[in-house]
Formats: C-alpha cells, structure tokens, sequence
C-alpha cells in the first residue's frame, strides 16, 4: 500500500511551492508531484519531491485520496512509463490552468469574456542595450498592442498582440519575429539573438467549485485572469496561504473540517474583484477600436482620466494587520 502522507501537491509553480513550503515547515509530510528541484523544500526532511510524474486519476474515501501517477519524459509517453501511487490525506491541485485533476473532478469554469492572443519573443542583446529599452513599455496601439520589458541589461522581452485572422502557427515562424522586431523597434539580427518564441493566452475564467471532498483546486487551476494587474500569481500564492495554515489546524486535530469551507468563501470574492479589475485595465490598454483609443488618449493628455478603483482589499475571515 502506498504510504500516507498529510499533503499532496500536485504542481510546482508559485502556488505549489508557497503551498508545499508552508505545510512542510509546519512538520506535515508532504508529497510533491511533478515538481521541479528545490533545495530548501528538500531540506524540510518531511516534503517528498516527485520530479517528472503525471497525474491520471484519482479515488476518494473517508480517510483520503489515492492519486494514480505515471512517469514521463521527453522520450517516453505516460502509458509506456513507470506507475506509482500516492496516498494523502488531503490534496491540493497546483497544477496550472489546464490542471489534469480539476478535469478528473469534473469541474467547470465560468468563463468571464476576456480571451487574447499574444506572441512572446524573448532575445538576448548582442549589443549594449539601448536606452529605450531599459525599462517596461505598454504600447495601446489600437493597431496592434505591443509591449516590451528589460531583463537586466542584456535580455529583452518583446510581445504582440495576434490580430484577427493570425494563427498561432504563423506568429510563431521566426520571419514573424523579424518582421515585428524590425517594423516595431528597428532591430534586427546584428542587434539581438531571439532565445525563444511562442503564443500564449490571457483569459478570464474561474472554476464554479473550489473543493471536491478532500481535493481543493488552487492558483490558475481554480482562476486565471489577465495579467496586467501583475496579480495572478500573488493570487495564488494568497490561495496557499489562505489553506495552509487551515489544513494545519485540521490535520491537528484542532479544528473541524468544516474550516476548510471557508478556503473557496473567502478566496473567491477576491479572486473575483481582481479579476474584473484586470479586465478592465485591459480593455483600456488593448482596445482595437480606433474611436475609443483616440478618446481614451484625449483625456489623458487633457488630465481627464478618471482615478482607477480602489485595490480590491481582504474582505472576509481571518485577517492579520501589519
């Protein structure tokens, strides 16, 4: 039988590291699946890092959830890998927005009506870095959105809005990326190395339920949003907060399981607020309609734009100040 542990987190990226942090410094055994290296998660002694393991099913009881892993790697496919389980008493799905268990659990997502397209064209320079580019640019062109954002002094990120009609497949060829590079910033070849090149999306969407018997869903496997309030990973990171230290008081024996309910009743109306706020301030930079960019334009060179609203704050439950 495979052994018990308190915790399995299935993911490695902000949440599931903030996640199984938490719980292993508290003393929790904690199983990690499909993580990446991390030496001080390692040295809790009590966390169990599973590199390269997928999850493919999953069975709940009274006492805890068994999850169905197969190993993978760049050469091999999941069915022909190796087999493993984990058994916890609790599970936490950090596992992205296109999470493998929350498809398991059956759970929906309630799309909020914000899907873009954008091409990501990270480069190194293969000169010294102009002046322009040593900060972060939004360009609200309604032409065609772009961005660019320094990386110390010798990387530069460049992004572009897909525009209606452009495939994934052509934003992707490197021609593209020279077009744009050139058409955009005058840079080419000789000025930059491109080190990688891919389409990514933003999208609205928050999943309808949170937590499925011992399973809860967290970070961008229960919310994605747009990212220009830079808030999607701190959201997650809130999510693990927010659970961890409740799962403590559970797994304890301190508290009931019922405290567990209030991890989705207080995350949710932030998650929520966040998101319509990103939204917002994207349909304010990204605008494709030319009458609306000239307006919005007008009234900031006329110092007319109205104040943005306020951060949505920690509203409910457990609140620390300071």
């Amino acid at each position: 039988m495979a052994p018990l542990y308190d915790i399995a987190v299935v993911g490695y990226g902000p949440t599931g590291l903030t996640a199984a942090s938490l719980l292993g410094r508290l003393g929790h055994r904690v199983a990690d699946v499909e993580s990446a290296i991390d030496r001080r998660l390692r040295g809790y002694g009590t966390v169990d890092v599973r590199q390269g393991w997928a999850v493919t099913g999953l069975d709940q009881d009274d006492d805890g959830v068994t999850l169905r892993l197969c190993g993978w790697n760049a050469e091999t496919s999941c069915a022909d890998g190796p087999h493993d389980e984990v058994r916890a008493r609790y599970v936490i799905a950090a596992d992205g927005s296109r999470s493998g268990v929350r498809e398991l659990l059956g759970v929906q997502r309630e799309d909020l009506g914000f899907n873009e397209s954008w091409v990501n064209i990270d480069t190194e320079w293969l000169r010294p870095q102009p002046p322009e580019f040593a900060y972060g640019t939004q360009y609200c062109d309604p032409a065609r959105g772009h961005m660019t954002i320094n990386i110390g002094t010798t990387r530069q990120r460049f992004e572009f809005a897909l525009l209606p009609g452009e495939s994934r497949e052509e934003m992707t060829a490197p021609e593209t990326a020279w077009r744009l590079l050139r058409e955009y910033h005058d840079l080419g070849p000789d000025d930059v190395r491109i080190t990688r090149q891919l389409v990514y999306g933003f999208e609205a969407r928050i999943a309808t339920r949170w937590r499925t018997g011992r399973v809860f869903l967290t970070g961008d496997a229960a919310h994605t949003m747009p990212p220009y309030l830079g808030q999607g990973a701190c959201s997650g990171i809130r999510d693990a907060t927010n659970l961890a230290w409740k799962l403590h008081l559970v797994l304890g024996g301190l508290a009931p399981d019922a405290l567990l309910d209030t991890y989705e009743s207080e995350r949710r109306p932030h998650v929520t607020a966040l998101t319509h706020a990103a939204i917002g301030l994207g349909k304010v930079a990204n605008t494709h309609d030319v009458e609306a960019a000239a307006a919005r334009d007008a009234a900031f060179f006329a110092g007319k734009v109205p104040p943005p609203p306020p951060f949505p704050p920690l509203s409910g439950g457990v609140l620390r100040k300071g």
